[in-house]
């Protein structure tokens, strides 16, 4: 039968072997928790103000909830490189000041309503929704490199093999903007 579940973690400083946390705060409040997700229902909350992790698939391997909220960054782990071309940097080891995720649990599909990663090799965040039972995504997911435009890219499709589209008009959209601001300023 379905089960509830909620609570709060408050750890000063939380050490695992993929992963060190400082300031961490984890809160839930589930409900319909079964193995196929289908009846999750709820809310969930994570925030680090710095640390680092490392080796994402591991850590998502000993835990089902570890792995829905870190999901947004193996997806920008597996979305890396497109085409060959590296958008965004790697995430197997990352120093991090910022972490952040807030997600909404309708019947098994999770809303992303803040999810973000403020990190030494870039800003990422995501937003939109996966569908855990049918493992689906519907994703945006946008990374800030160094002062290079924003590269937002669409993601959708299944978990194991998402479908990614850079949305090339906004990529492009800011360095024009930029180049013409130069342009007149000067």
């Amino acid at each position: 039968p379905p089960i509830s579940a909620r609570g709060k973690l408050v750890v000063q400083q939380l050490a695992h072997p993929n992963a060190e946390a400082r300031g961490l705060r984890v809160e839930w409040d589930l409900a319909g928790i079964t193995p196929d997700q289908k009846s999750l229902n709820g809310h969930a909350a994570v925030y680090s103000s710095g640390g680092q992790f490392s080796n994402l698939g591991e850590m998502a391997t000993q835990s089902k909830i570890v792995k829905v909220l870190i999901f947004p960054l193996m997806i920008v782990q597996k979305i890396g490189s497109i085409g060959g071309i590296r958008l965004f940097p790697d995430f197997n080891r990352v120093e991090y000041s910022e972490l952040a995720g807030d997600y909404r649990f309708d019947n098994g599909v999770m809303s992303l309503r803040d999810s973000h990663l403020n990190a030494s090799v870039g800003d990422v965040k995501a937003e939109g929704t996966i569908d855990l039972p049918a493992e689906q995504l519907n994703l945006t997911v946008t990374a800030q490199v160094a002062r290079l435009a924003p590269i937002e890219v669409a993601v959708t499709g299944p978990i194991d093999k998402p479908r990614t589209r850079v949305k090339v008009a906004k990529f492009l959209a800011e360095p024009a903007k930029q180049l013409l601001e130069n342009i007149f300023n000067k």
